[in-house]
């Protein structure tokens, strides 16, 4: 039995959660996942080969393998297997490999010879799984959110069995083409044969069921958890419940977590269907079917089943975290109206309380608060008493001096800010309104060190590079022009966060004005007023 040493394996079931902002223009990577250990022994027997080689061990990587064998002259030879548009040198390829000589010099070469031979035969029961390309060396990871936490449409998305470029191509058609069911249909056709749960995917996005379920028995190569998961949300979305069953067990929270990829997938009447079926047959819900219930309603953008579903969670699980987070995120999601907003900040104020920590709540709820007009001069003039009295309320110290930014109270705002700053230092928009307060009341120091402070996160909060622009504007045009040009270059990925046309257009024509020389104006953003340059 050969000798595999995994230094890294990418298992069955990791996930790769696809944030706000992704790279999905970007060329994916090609990696070996877990269960193809049989596989590698079979395939790198050589004890057939000419010049009685031995297996003396192989290293699996993520994207590659690498073999040792030693002959009965000694000679030692190194080869090593990748995907086949590997960039590189090669002694030979087939279908789905690349093989390289490392070392050994001819007897290797010649045994490369056997081995390609050999995996020909073989190859058929192996294939690459494609992931995320990594991100470009200038961003950084946004907040780690709970996966219950996740909206509908942010649900982790599995990295998908697609050998080739080829593969990823027709997969990325087939998505775009699910509103063409006859186009979308013919392109699962031709992944089924070598990557059987992309496929899958396809057919269940368009409504085929059925369909998803043959493909995927009918999968070739050896079984696994991951082709395992696939078939049983098949059998679910075709609400063939007792055969999904046979492959997860009766836990009902093993269902729940594949019919959230059903969601993600685009079918969540389907999934509302399927799931009333089971969950009537169940005495008490747990805390998994709460959440899927909340985000079958929010997929289905029906607010009065979401306001139902969470209210039914909140009397079973109290003030759930992950479920206020959620709740409020319905609501947010509607950014530009004012009367959905304002419902936002109602679960979203309790965790605030709650938790003034949970990751990227502070930001968007006070964003809520101030967006649904509830920041008015008298309300800003309590938060502020209320921080005055008790300096441990950071909430609503951060809530008064973001209020004062917008009436053009800079100076008073900063201690507040300061204090909510120094205590949650992780939140990126406190950062900004803090430094822009420094700026608007002339004070340029404190303004870049909190803006140098806080550049780390401005990949996933593109509004700190506009910050950047502006408070280098009269001292660094170099500095200005480029950080405008990366507030541009971000914003302009798929997926982001899009702030209101007035801002964009301003950014684009100051972006212009600064490329030709010119120095725009700054202005402040109460009264529009043009901020002097001193």
């Amino acid at each position: 039995m050969m000798n595999f040493k995994s230094a890294f394996f990418v298992p069955t079931a990791v996930i790769a959660v696809f944030m706000l902002a992704s790279h999905s223009h970007a060329a994916p990577n090609f990696v070996i996942s877990g269960g193809y250990e049989d596989f590698f022994a079979t395939i790198l027997d050589v004890s057939k080969a000419p010049g009685k080689w031995q297996n003396e061990g192989a290293t699996l990587q993520p994207d590659h393998v690498e073999a040792t064998f030693v002959n009965k002259a000694g000679v030692k030879a190194v080869i090593v297997l990748k995907h086949p548009d590997s960039e590189g040198p090669n002694d030979g390829k087939t279908e789905r490999f690349m093989l390289q000589v490392k070392a050994g010099g001819k007897p290797a070469k010649t045994l490369a010879k056997y081995l390609l031979a050999r995996i020909k035969t073989h190859e058929d029961g192996f294939q690459w799984m494609a992931v995320k390309a990594k991100p470009a060396t200038d961003t950084k990871p946004a907040s780690a959110l709970s996966i219950d936490s996740l909206p509908p449409r942010k649900l982790p998305e599995p990295n998908w069995d697609l050998g080739l470029q080829t593969a990823v191509d027709n997969y990325k058609k087939a998505t775009e083409a699910i509103g063409d069911k006859e186009t979308a249909a013919g392109l699962a056709a031709k992944l089924a044969k070598d990557s059987p749960m992309a496929a899958a995917s396809v057919y269940r996005r368009i409504g085929e069921f059925d369909q998803a379920v043959a493909v995927l028995e009918k999968a070739s190569g050896p079984k696994n958890q991951r082709l395992d998961q696939e078939l049983a949300l098949s059998y679910l979305m075709a609400n063939k419940i007792a055969e999904a069953e046979k492959l997860i067990g009766p836990d009902i929270c093993a269902k729940t977590d594949l019919f959230l990829r059903g969601l993600a997938e685009g079918r969540a009447a389907d999934v509302q269907r399927i799931w009333q079926g089971i969950a009537g047959k169940t005495k008490e819900l747990p805390r998994c079917a709460h959440f899927l219930q909340v985000k079958t309603a929010y997929a289905l953008k029906d607010a009065d089943a979401v306001e139902a579903a969470a209210q039914t969670a909140l009397q079973q699980l109290g003030e759930d975290e992950d479920l206020l987070f959620l709740w409020g995120s319905f609501y947010f999601d509607d950014f530009f109206n004012r009367v959905s907003l304002g419902k936002a900040t109602k679960p979203w104020g309790i965790l605030a309380r709650k938790n003034l920590h949970y990751p990227a709540l502070l930001g968007a709820y006070g964003a809520a608060e101030e967006q649904s007009g509830q920041l008015d001069a008298a309300r800003v003039d309590e938060l502020f008493a209320a921080w005055e009295k008790d300096k441990s309320d950071i909430v609503s110290g951060y809530l008064a001096g973001m209020g004062m930014h917008y009436l053009g109270q800079f100076e008073r705002s900063i201690p507040a800010l300061l204090a909510a700053y120094r205590e949650v230092p992780e939140e990126p928009r406190i950062g900004m309104y803090l430094a822009m307060a420094y700026y608007f009341s002339g004070q340029q120091e404190p303004a870049q060190k909190v803006l140098d402070e806080i550049n780390h996160m401005a990949y996933n909060e593109p509004d700190i590079a506009y910050c950047r622009s502006t408070v280098w504007r009269y001292v660094d045009h170099e500095k200005s022009t480029a950080e405008l040009a990366l507030f541009l270059k971000y914003m302009d990925e798929p997926d982001r966060f899009c702030f209101e046309p007035g801002k964009m257009a301003n950014a684009k024509r100051d972006y212009e004005a600064l490329k030709k020389g010119e120095t725009p104006k700054v202005r402040y953003p109460n009264d529009q007023a043009e901020v002097p340059n001193k």
